[in-house]
């Protein structure tokens, strides 16, 4: 299971996002580090014009909903059940502003997947440089919620057997 949870993280999560207007730049995140054990995620992102804000900066909404799918994956690695969650509380705390045509490592991390709410962590750190520039910290219900790498490497398959 642990070589179908890298491979949802890092292949077929961000290809979800194709045609989904705004969040449709997560399809260009690279998984960068994981670490099943610690529950723990790193994309790169190449800041571009259409995440940032009039001042030239990615703007905090994007920057909010990036790190909420990166913490997304965080916590399929560390929930044995693989469940995505849903947002209960985020808090985000911009330290300082990302510069358009910066590239930069949004980070997640799933401290504690219980039987109803994970309780998650998450930064973003412009690449090659050492401060960080955005903290985040989220609670997640898990209640409810199914085994999404399970369906989505179903659907796959059913998908590669109707082309056969």
């Amino acid at each position: 299971m642990d070589e179908l949870r890298v491979r949802y993280i890092r292949d077929l999560w961000p290809k979800s996002f194709e045609g989904r207007g705004f969040l449709s730049f997560m399809t260009s995140l690279e998984l960068v580090e994981h670490n099943i054990k610690e529950g723990s995620v790193g994309y790169r992102l190449k800041i571009d014009d259409s995440l940032t804000n009039p001042m030239g900066a990615m703007h905090g909404g994007a920057i909010s909903a990036l790190l909420d799918e990166v913490t997304t994956m965080a916590v399929l690695l560390k929930d044995p059940d693989c469940r995505p969650g849903v947002s209960v509380s985020l808090e985000a705390n911009y330290l300082s502003a990302i510069p358009v045509g910066s590239t930069i490592i949004a980070r997640g991390k799933c401290i504690k997947a219980g039987r109803a709410l994970a309780f998650v962590e998450g930064s973003i750190w412009i690449e090659g440089k050492d401060t960080q520039y955005v903290r985040f910290s989220q609670v997640k219900s898990l209640t409810g919620t199914p085994n999404i790498v399970s369906l989505h490497l179903n659907e796959e398959y059913e998908k590669i057997q109707a082309k056969l």
